[in-house]
């Protein structure tokens, strides 16, 4: 009999371990785990996070009432803008002051004229030249 019992599994050795395992199991079911070092880490990493950020606020909070009132910088800028705006008024009025010019005749707008003059003609000489050869037949200018 005592080997159908080995045969199945249940000697008394492995009876014992069970017996050990389930007391085990009993006694560790009313253990409650209040603190791992795992958990204070994080607390610590938490109340650290926490006072950063409650410090960035207040940092936010006390620099919104800093009022800056004259820097290099921003004086710089002011004369730069002020330079802009005196360039812009000056290319302004310049401009006004040219719609009164009056345009007259020129060497240089006399050469432009003949130019354009001769490059029209040269155009319709090629045109009129295209009309010319529409009539040509090429077999006749051989025999002829």
């Amino acid at each position: 009999m005592a080997e159908l019992m080995f045969g199945m599994g249940m000697t008394k050795k492995k009876k014992a371990d069970n017996a050990y395992v389930k007391e085990t199991k009993d006694a560790l079911k009313n253990v409650t785990i209040t603190e791992t070092v795992a958990t204070n880490e994080l607390k610590e990493l938490h109340k650290r996070d926490k006072a950063a950020k409650e410090t960035e606020r207040n940092t936010i909070k006390d620099n919104q009432k800093v009022t800056v009132s004259e820097t290099v910088e921003t004086n710089e800028l002011k004369a730069l803008n002020a330079r802009d705006k005196a360039e812009k008024e000056t290319a302004r009025e310049t401009k006004a002051q040219l719609k009164d010019v009056n345009i007259t005749e020129s060497v240089e707008g006399q050469v432009r004229k003949e130019q354009n003059k001769m490059e029209k003609d040269w155009k319709e000489a090629g045109r009129q030249q295209k009309e010319d050869n529409k009539n040509f037949d090429m077999a006749r200018a051989l025999f002829n």
